[in-house]
């Protein structure tokens, strides 16, 4: 086998072995309180509601100041707000690696549309790779959650 077809090899054990670890970090998540939603309202709505009137009046980095420590201490709504943000590039450099890691953060803390939004990224290969079985597992979360585009 030449230098090329053992390349060859090793990426498609490199994707066999990504898709593995995704099919486990989703199975441990359903078995863990992980799933239990953590709402902003349980981390400080007036932070978030700053957040929001930061973003408003274009003080993003302000914003970004604001969320991140709520984001760092749990509060899924405060995750997918920076995921969000990452995801479009709205006053930030888009960064499809940290918008997927913060919304994984959020669904992983059981919020539906975050839920569904790390669905379509591993669906498309948006941020992550691409992985169509978790991105079922993950539209399927979404969707007993009570999200309405799953």
């Amino acid at each position: 086998m030449g230098t090329k077809g053992a390349l060859a090899a090793m990426a498609a054990v490199l994707l066999i072995v990504a898709g593995a670890a995704w099919a486990l970090l989703s199975m441990l998540m359903s078995l863990t309180s992980l799933t239990t939603p953590r709402p902003s309202a349980q981390r400080g709505p007036d932070l978030m509601s700053a957040a929001a009137a930061l973003l408003d009046a274009g003080e993003v980095d302000a914003a970004i100041d604001v969320l991140e420590p709520l984001a760092n201490a749990g509060d899924a709504a405060a995750q997918l707000r920076l995921g969000r943000l990452f995801a479009g590039g709205d006053g930030v450099p888009a960064d499809p690696a940290a918008a997927f890691a913060w919304t994984m953060q959020a669904a992983a803390h059981g919020d539906p549309a975050a839920q569904y939004l790390v669905g379509q990224a591993l669906d498309l290969g948006v941020g992550a790779l691409p992985d169509a079985a978790a991105a079922l597992t993950w539209y399927a979360r979404a969707g007993l959650a009570g999200d309405a585009e799953a």
